[in-house]
């Protein structure tokens, strides 16, 4: 596998490619975010949209990027997941406050 970083940016171009402008925010997180930390082949990603209740304006074009949602979680912020894969890819989108 290509280093995290290099993974991670792959995920950041193809979301940007996808939401454009809409993405005010794409930050690698988690345990492959920290150098030389043991972590699973697994990408996490924070994305912050203007409001991740309004699916329409995100989540059609994050689909035709090939993710896709498995978990909505509006009693908990609103909280979304996606999954990507190629690389394997955690998803969060959340609202802009």
């Amino acid at each position: 596998l290509p280093p995290p970083a290099e993974r991670s940016a792959q995920v950041a171009e193809r979301v940007a490619a996808a939401l454009g402008e809409r993405a005010h925010s794409i930050e690698h997180v988690g345990s492959t975010a920290v150098p030389d930390l043991w972590a699973k082949p697994l990408i996490d990603v924070d994305l912050v949209v203007d409001d991740s209740v309004d699916e329409d304006a995100w989540l059609p074009d994050l689909e035709a990027a090939g993710f896709v949602l498995t978990r909505r979680e509006p009693d908990w912020q609103e909280h979304r997941l996606l999954r990507g894969t190629a690389p394997r890819t955690l998803c969060a989108p959340c609202r802009l406050d």
